[in-house]
């Protein structure tokens, strides 16, 4: 006696579990290039610094904003990668 619908195991790993491991790849690589994008953009913001800093001639009147604005896109980028955490989340659906 057996219910209405019943699935041999090979369906059932093909209809849910297969698709189970496709989401959690997917949800691995997304985070993995998020998390790659933002840090990569965090390092080259915080490298730019002390350019910005030691050559203030080269953006006249513009440099105080435009070190203001890097310095607060670190911030952000710092704070999203840990509000978010790519990282840790790349890592557990691998």
């Amino acid at each position: 006696m057996g219910s209405a619908y019943q699935i041999d195991e090979t369906v059932y790993i093909k209809d849910r579990l297969d698709d189970q491991i496709n989401w959690y790849d997917r949800k691995s690589q997304t985070c993995q290039a998020r998390f790659k994008r933002m840090r990569l953009c965090e390092i080259v913001f915080a490298c730019s610094l002390p350019f910005l800093v030691g050559l203030p001639e080269l953006f006249g009147s513009f440099s105080a904003p435009l070190i203001a604005l890097v310095g607060v896109s670190i911030a952000i980028l710092s704070g999203a990668l840990a509000l978010y955490k790519f990282e840790q989340n790349w890592i557990e659906y691998r």
